[in-house]
């Protein structure tokens, strides 16, 4: 039995048919509905209720679109239980007995929802124990349902049960419009222009990655670098330049950034060496990719300062030195605050691609200016170190190269991207898996393609794919909330996956959230609109849309005979199936190549499934007998479930059998398009209302939360300039006005 404390009264909406009298409510007349003005996420309900003989009415949670969503109340006392009795989860679970009182009795009712988990108390007997709603929403009114007969509710009492919202799950409205996403834009960049640029000393122009905002400190991680948010937020400014017209941005990339980029890049020669290292004696020293070479022109180090920073990983180890290979001009000197003076003896393939982005980004804007033989000069430079270091053919900074110098022996070497659509935390296999923490591939492939003139088929469709499917990752994790659009995972902590799920979910712990991965999707999710506008028909081409009850009629395979045929759906929660059978029972087979099931369904409405392990599967299933047989829905949870042994995922776009015969699953294109305008318009609210919440962009939520993060200030501006030309209908690659190098 339930004991509700801090219960209150549910307050109603206008009620015609219904009569309310103090804690009574009573159905008078044909009435629709009656809605909770409020809606609930987690909660529990305790009330009583009366129906006459054949009675029929209900309790609808979270859902006004889903019958399925309802505590099924019947006057049904004595009867044999099924998927509608009066207990049930209307079609989802089957109550363990039959608790009604006779048709005229007053009924005791308590309903519990944790996320999408719901538990009945009827008349004193658990009758559903924690049945699992795999398409829940998890925010939402209270009904009382109108059936066709009369019923009598009182007592009527309800206990929120919300843990404590965490500050990144904040509610989004509209996608912000172009006015309000270009007053964002200022306000972004603004703050990155008081607070994390260096505007004097040898680093003049320098971004740091980190501000610490109670204390007004500049933060380094020693090997994380402050190096790649500063390349991020000038090519960030490039392209804010040229999708708002506003010389505002091009004048912080020509005065500050990227003259801080040229000189390091084009003078490393002479700026660094790696005469000394004063690393710690139990620190980390560089290999051939990392270590700075005698005279190398190109090398941007992972970190230089002036003592003005302070490292991470010094201050957490406790220690007086660098903690990564480095020259550090304060290694004989007292330094308790482990500041940073001198310059990292490392760099990576990895941030020389980000230069990359910067150097073709600022060549595209200012390439009638005389600064462009510059960036000519600094992007062979980044070629030519990568090349010492052992990575010559780096797509992304063949790109920036063969570009700006013009040069198409260094272009025709990018070559055409490899690998298949896919989505790697998904699939079987016991290696642990981590869901993304950057989209930086998704970019490198980007620029190194739009420069060669214009965006290839193959390539829109893989930014599509990924866009439309990074996002579903984290909401496969947070089976206990909604996530807001725009979010990601932190960079630095974890999402893991195993066997195709995640190996704990949001009921089981929060993870921090960041402002890299989230952001950054939303730059991809604007240039895969635009590629969808560009080539319409590119999502659905070749495939069978399967997006929604139901989707692609199918025949079974021959050996089948007992079942006429099937209808088939794709849930983001389950597969849904529909069909008709001969007989007593039909056993279908459903799966892919990374794993079946075998479900059996019976005339007497009893079901089960088992997997190819001989495992129990959970399936909710209808089965209503027919002259011949039986007619039959079920739907069978993926494997990325909470509670779900393995069998398949969803994959978009993927390929499966249902008793021997093939179907393939796509969301619908417009489904697609609906997705990508949310996570990147909505997105952006999103974050403008956490910005305005906070007052800066932290780099975690949950762990490093007072660092003010200029990556994430990047992605943003550069997520809200895509945005814009969305709603201008122009093409980020055709605004570039990328020449073509023959």
């Amino acid at each position: 039995m339930m004991i509700l404390l801090l219960i209150q009264a549910i307050e109603w909406e206008p009620h015609p048919g219904w009569k309310i009298d103090g804690d009574r409510i009573e159905r008078v007349e044909k009435a629709g509905t009656l809605w909770s003005k409020e809606t609930f996420g987690d909660f529990a309900l305790r009330l009583e209720f009366k129906l006459p003989e054949g009675g029929n009415s209900g309790i609808l949670f979270r859902s006004r679109n889903s019958v399925e969503h309802q505590v099924e109340l019947l006057a049904d006392a004595g009867r044999p239980v099924h998927s509608g009795s009066s207990g049930s989860i209307f079609r989802r679970a089957i109550p363990t007995s039959n608790a009604a009182k006779p048709a005229g009795e007053w009924n005791s009712l308590e309903l519990e929802v944790r996320g999408r988990v719901a538990s009945v108390t009827y008349n004193g007997t658990k009758v559903v124990d924690r049945a699992v709603i795999d398409d829940l929403p998890f925010r939402g009114p209270i009904g009382l349902q109108e059936h066709g007969t009369d019923v009598a509710f009182r007592g009527v009492q309800v206990k929120r049960l919300d843990a404590p919202r965490p500050a990144w799950d904040v509610d989004s409205a509209a996608p912000l419009t172009a006015d309000e996403t270009k007053a964002f834009m200022r306000a972004l960049a603004g703050f990155v222009f008081d607070k994390h640029l260096k505007k004097d000393s040898e680093q003049r122009g320098m971004i740091y990655e980190y501000f610490d905002v109670p204390t007004g400190r500049w933060i380094q991680g020693e090997a994380l670098d402050t190096m790649h948010d500063g390349a991020w937020f000038g090519a960030a400014l490039a392209t804010a330049a040229r999708a708002t017209g506003d010389a505002y941005y091009k004048e912080l990339l020509t005065t500050w950034t990227l003259p801080f980029y040229l000189k390091m890049l084009n003078h490393s020669d002479t700026l660094f060496n790696a005469d000394r290292d004063d690393v710690d004696e139990k620190g980390h020293r560089w290999g051939l990719e990392h270590q700075l070479q005698k005279g190398e022109k190109g090398f941007v180090p992972y970190w230089w300062d002036d003592g003005a920073s302070f490292s991470l990983e010094a201050a957490r180890k406790k220690s007086g030195k660098p903690v990564f290979s480095s020259t550090d001009r304060l290694s004989e000197k007292p330094n308790p605050d482990m500041r940073l003076d001198g310059w990292a003896h490392g760099s990576s393939n990895h941030l020389a691609q980000d230069l990359a982005i910067l150097l073709q980004t600022s060549w595209c804007l200012l390439r009638e200016k005389e600064v462009a033989a510059e960036i000519a000069e600094a992007a062979r430079n980044l070629q030519d170190c990568r090349k010492r270091h052992g990575a010559a053919g780096i797509p992304a900074v063949l790109a920036a190269a063969g570009l700006t110098n013009r040069d198409a022996a260094l272009l025709r070497r990018i070559g055409e991207p490899k690998g298949e659509l896919r989505v790697p935390a998904l699939e079987p296999g016991d290696k642990t898996v981590q869901a993304p923490g950057f989209a930086d591939n998704q970019e490198y492939e980007y620029y190194a393609a739009i420069a060669k003139g214009t965006l290839p088929k193959a390539v829109a469709l893989r930014l599509v794919y990924d866009a439309f499917t990074m996002p579903q990752l984290l909401r496969i994790w947070s089976d206990a909330g909604e996530i807001p659009p725009g979010l990601g995972r932190f960079d630095l902590g974890a999402l893991p996956f195993k066997n195709g799920r995640p190996e704990a979910y949001r009921s089981d712990r929060l993870i921090p959230m960041g402002s890299r991965v989230g952001p950054q999707t939303m730059v991809v999710c604007g240039w895969a609109l635009q590629a969808l506008e560009a080539f319409p028909g590119l999502w659905e081409e070749g495939v069978p849309v399967l997006d929604g009850p139901y989707g692609v009629d199918t025949k079974p395979a021959e050996a089948m005979k007992d079942v006429a045929g099937f209808r088939v759906a794709a849930h983001p929660a389950a597969l849904l199936v529909a069909g008709s059978a001969k007989g007593e029972s039909v056993t279908v087979r459903v799966g892919a190549k990374s794993g079946w099931a075998d479900v059996t369904l019976r005339k007497n409405r009893r079901w089960d499934a088992v997997n190819d392990k001989g495992e129990t599967l959970r399936v909710t299933g209808n089965t209503l007998s027919a002259p011949e047989g039986f007619v039959f829905e079920f739907a069978l949870p993926w494997t990325s479930t909470k509670d779900q042994k393995p069998w398949a995922n969803l994959i978009e776009r993927g390929t499966y059998e249902i008793a021997g015969a093939p179907f393939r699953i796509a969301s619908s294109e417009a489904r697609v398009k609906a997705a990508l305008r949310r996570e990147l318009g909505e997105g952006l609210r999103t974050w403008k209302t956490l910005f305005d919440k906070l007052g800066y962009i932290p780099t975690g939520f949950g762990r490093w939360d007072t660092y003010s993060d200029a990556g994430g200030y990047a992605h943003l501006l550069k997520a809200a300039a895509q945005w814009l030309l969305v709603l201008e209908g122009k093409r980020d690659w055709e605004v570039q006005r990328v020449p073509r190098i023959e």
